[in-house]
């Protein structure tokens, strides 16, 4: 634009001075001697005036170039400040999109960090409380049972059994514990076994029966036919039980918990619904994190130690499937697909 702005000036000049030296080839020697220096003025005022042009013009870009660095400039120092505007020229559209989709990307990452530093230590705070309170339960039963000499018998029963109780329950934590920390590493390593799925979750249901009479719970099992795969048989009824287990502690008293199977083109699709307090939406995508609990109230005798699902993700991950939850209405379905080919006798 101000190319075109000097050259438009620059020929207005030259016509200008160019009108003083018209036809000085018709005249006598002296009228052309003055015409020549009326040219050599001429030349010598057009080149002057096209340098200022030229400098003006150098000038003005350089100012621009000099004012859009420092756009730049301010806009990378607010970066992480999202409460000022990033601003650019129109013509530096594209510069301004990338700035604000890094300054983006820096605030997710920050907030990422913030997040697993605050999961860390909630993992300290966690891992003591969940190891000391069966460890403090079990020191007092057995220091009350060695010092209590005269305890009746049924009296000593009773405190034997529920020590016995709470040091299972604390080996299931390290357990979990260690389980979580070998998924981390990625070193499980899968160990694929004929499977009978339905024979699996009617065997699980079993077991699970004294729990169920504790709240009055119903279990049912749909499979419209036997479904055999080929698949780890300890991680998959790992995996079942923390469902299964999860689904016990969050549902109402006297409701129906309903386990599906379904054999589709080529994966084998698992749902666990069962009927209780809904899950608040923002809760739902990190449910699957270690150590994260719905309700922090709870204690690990009934929430757990927060790993149950994670190490759950962790087995449908490990067998190249997926699994999700939905949660609306005081119904919670988990949905496991599982890409497993049959095997046939």
């Amino acid at each position: 634009m101000y190319s075109v702005i000097f050259i438009v000036v620059w020929i207005i000049f030259y016509f200008i001075f160019d009108s003083t030296g018209v036809a000085f080839a018709f005249t006598n020697s002296k009228e052309s001697q003055f015409n020549n220096n009326n040219i050599i003025v001429r030349n010598i005022m057009l080149f002057i005036l096209y340098m200022i042009g030229l400098a003006l013009i150098c000038l003005i870009e350089l100012i621009r170039v000099i004012n859009k660095i420092d756009s730049v400039e301010n806009s990378i120092d607010s970066l992480l400040n999202n409460s000022i505007e990033l601003k650019f020229p129109q013509d530096m559209n594209k510069i301004e999109a990338s700035l604000k989709k890094i300054r983006q990307t820096i605030i997710d990452n920050v907030k990422m960090a913030k997040d697993a530093e605050e999961r860390k230590n909630n993992l300290v705070m966690y891992l003591a409380h969940d190891l000391k309170t069966p460890l403090t339960s079990i020191i007092g039963y057995l220091s009350l049972l060695s010092e209590a000499d005269q305890l009746p018998a049924e009296q000593r029963a009773k405190y034997t059994k529920i020590t016995l109780d709470k040091s299972y329950r604390l080996e299931d934590l390290i357990n979990e514990f260690f389980e979580i920390a070998s998924y981390n590493s990625k070193s499980t390593l899968i160990e694929n076994n004929k499977i009978n799925l339905r024979i699996m979750l009617e065997q699980l249901i079993d077991e699970f029966c004294p729990i169920f009479m504790e709240k009055g719970i119903t279990c049912e099992l749909l499979a419209s036919q036997e479904i055999k795969i080929m698949a780890d048989s300890d991680k998959l009824a790992r995996l079942f039980d923390n469902l299964l287990k999860n689904a016990v502690n969050y549902s109402y008293n006297n409701t129906n918990i309903r386990i599906e199977i379904k054999k589709q083109e080529n994966f084998i699709t698992i749902t666990f619904e069962n009927t209780g307090d809904e899950i608040p939406k923002e809760k739902i995508p990190h449910l699957f994190e270690k150590f994260y609990r719905v309700d922090v109230s709870r204690g690990t005798k009934h929430g757990g130690a927060g790993l149950g699902l994670a190490i759950a993700k962790n087995i449908v991950e490990l067998h190249n499937g997926t699994i999700d939850v939905k949660s609306y209405e005081q119904k919670t379905i988990f949905t496991i697909k599982l890409p497993i080919k049959e095997w046939s006798e």
